[in-house]
């Protein structure tokens, strides 16, 4: 088929693609090594399509040094998140909904943004990838959804030493999840003690970093100038916006001087004491086989429970602290006021309050199993009552 030429003359482009072919399937020695090399290019091209679409961890991810080579057609890629802590919501028909808080460095870090919408003022971008909606079931068996978040591991780990930044987070989640589903959520989250709801973490699958918001090709030197100057703009426009941070931080700390000490609110847990068991709150109660509640208040700037007043009524109680806390609680039903106590564990710096359940009849507990559905709501006292105090209710516990 081929003319006898030398290797300088032989020149494939003037034969067809059926020509070659039909010319190495003509010659065992040319087949056998185009056979292998179709094998050794199929085997290189599997393990790349595996390294593409094996969800990467986050330390995976970090150690990676083109990222572009692991991206799909459409820039995305699978991962693998690390979990941090659960939330428990409810949706406006009471069904639960939980949220497992997860991250991944893929997932970009909260930003400074201008708001169009709000006369250009500055405002804080908080990206976060929220997964498909899972059906699963609590501990009681009942039918629940469970949706993935993924976010970036810094703010996972500000959520977790920052209340006043989770409750932000949770109207967040408000949102988002109401814009991709529709799916309306009451404003009660509860954070759960546990870092995944589920038996294996979900895989998730994310865009990629973009690229550079801009970028110049073969610039003159006019454009080079302006591209500089455009810069030096951007870099003006940060240390404004620093310079009114600084400004309020320094208004704030002024401020903060002068503002005389306020009792404030503790932390608190409330457990739920069975006859074999006890178990944090997390909404859900049996009225019928509790037997005691038990409030832990943690108390880190008190080394003992000998400033601490209380005030104790059958459905609620009050608590003061000299200068550094005040609260009061409600009971999620009434209690036998003889059978509480209060100890307060020195090495903890954490006061203990019980009291056994108050029994009711068959219509005050329907009475109460409807009121349970209301949220338990903590306040600080307005009242300047005294608050009266057994000198044998609290006990120091070393």
């Amino acid at each position: 088929m081929f003319p006898n030429l030398n290797q300088d003359q032989f020149d494939l482009s003037k034969f067809s693609d059926e020509q070659i072919m039909e010319f190495i399937k003509s010659n065992p020695e040319l087949k056998q090594k185009y056979d292998q090399f179709l094998f050794q290019q199929k085997k290189a091209n599997l393990q790349t399509n595996h390294l593409k679409t094996k969800p990467l961890t986050d330390s995976e991810y970090l150690k990676l040094k083109d990222i572009q080579e692991y991206l799909d057609q459409e820039g995305g890629m699978m991962i693998e998140p690390t979990p941090h802590f659960v939330l428990k919501a409810f949706d406006q028909s009471g069904e639960k909904v939980f949220f497992n808080v997860t991250s991944h460095s893929l997932v970009d870090a909260p930003e400074e943004k201008q708001l169009i919408d709000y006369n250009n003022e500055v405002g804080i971008r908080v990206p976060m990838s929220v997964g498909s909606i899972k059906e699963d079931h609590d501990v009681k068996g009942d039918t629940c959804k469970v949706i993935d978040l993924v976010i970036n591991p810094t703010v996972a780990t500000n959520l977790t030493q920052d209340e006043n930044l989770k409750t932000f987070f949770c109207q967040l989640v408000q949102t988002y999840v109401d814009q991709k589903y529709k799916l309306k959520l009451q404003d009660k989250f509860i954070s759960l003690k546990m870092k995944y709801k589920g038996k294996s973490i979900q895989f998730q699958r994310v865009k990629g970093k973009k690229p550079p918001k801009v970028q110049v090709i073969d610039e003159k030197p006019n454009q080079s100038q302006s591209a500089a100057q455009n810069h030096n703009d951007e870099e003006d426009e940060t240390e404004q916006i620093r310079k009114r941070q600084r400004e309020e931080f320094e208004k704030q700390s002024l401020s903060s001087q002068t503002t005389p000490v306020i009792a404030q609110e503790p932390e608190w847990e409330l457990y739920l004491i069975y006859d074999n068991t006890e178990l944090e709150y997390d909404g859900d109660l049996d009225f019928n086989a509790i037997k005691q509640y038990r409030f832990q208040i943690l108390t880190p700037l008190l080394i003992t429970g000998k400033a601490i007043k209380l005030k104790v009524d059958e459905d609620q109680f009050s608590m003061v602290a000299g200068k550094f806390y005040k609260i009061s609680l409600k009971f999620p039903s009434k209690v036998n006021k003889a059978s509480v106590k209060a100890l307060f564990l020195t090495e903890k710096r954490t006061l203990w309050i019980s009291a056994d359940v108050n029994k009711p009849n068959e219509e005050e507990g329907n009475l109460q199993k409807e009121n349970s559905t209301k949220d338990f709501q903590s306040h600080q006292s307005q009242s300047n009552s005294n608050y009266e105090l057994q000198s044998n209710l609290i006990f120091d516990i070393v």
